[in-house]
């Protein structure tokens, strides 16, 4: 069963209690009007008296028949939110205790703020400016792409790239190269030159094999 058909339902059972009440106080009202004077005067010192010697069952009366309106006139207004919103009020909740515009806002906001909107993924632009820079040797390729970090495979954006920025691009490197090279050769191999301590490269001549006559052999 779903909250439309226990809406319907509520509102059925409010009206059927509305029509009871309004039912009723006509028949009451008939009475009265039949009724003359003094019949009048006795009929209301009879329900003072009732009245007196039972209050509970007369506050119980009063209590149910406002109980009664008041369910009516709060299922009426969620029937109304249901209508314009098409959020209805949970059965577990009191429908006297709770108001069904403020809920429905509530649904509302909550509906909104879990909705998540369909966002197409876009591949994520790498940071890295020199995937496509290329040389002619392939062993420079990747001691470059080893050395700036570039992983396997990681070739996008070489088509964007024009020639003379390739071309400038692996002049640099070159220039680089070039100058770690020079580095290179200051720090590590060279680093005792002019101290003393410079190491004397002893060049072996290798020394002509001693020519063989070829053995004659007597025939």
């Amino acid at each position: 069963m779903d909250s439309q058909e226990r809406l319907a339902r509520r509102l059925e059972r409010a009206k059927k209690l509305m029509q009871e009440r309004e039912k009723r106080l006509k028949e009451e009202k008939n009475k009265e009007d039949t009724l003359t004077p003094t019949q009048k005067e006795v009929a209301a010192i009879a329900a003072q008296l009732h009245a007196a010697a039972n209050p509970v069952e007369m506050a119980t009366a009063v209590q149910a028949n406002v109980q009664a309106a008041a369910t009516a006139a709060a299922a009426a207004m969620q029937a109304k939110v249901l209508a314009q919103t098409g959020i209805a009020v949970p059965s577990y909740y009191n429908p006297l205790a709770i108001n069904p515009v403020q809920y429905a806002e509530q649904i509302k906001k909550r509906k909104l703020l879990w909705s998540k909107k369909e966002e197409a993924e876009t591949p994520a632009p790498s940071s890295n400016k020199w995937e496509s820079t290329k040389f002619e040797s392939g062993s420079t390729q990747e001691k470059f792409r080893r050395l700036m970090g570039i992983k396997d495979g990681a070739e996008a954006g070489g088509s964007e790239l024009s020639t003379q920025e390739q071309t400038e691009r692996q002049n640099l490197m070159e220039k680089l190269d070039q100058e770690y090279q020079t580095a290179r050769l200051q720090t590590h191999t060279q680093r005792g030159v002019g101290l003393g301590f410079a190491s004397q490269v002893q060049h072996v001549t290798p020394q002509p094999e001693a020519s063989k006559s070829p053995t004659k052999t007597d025939t």
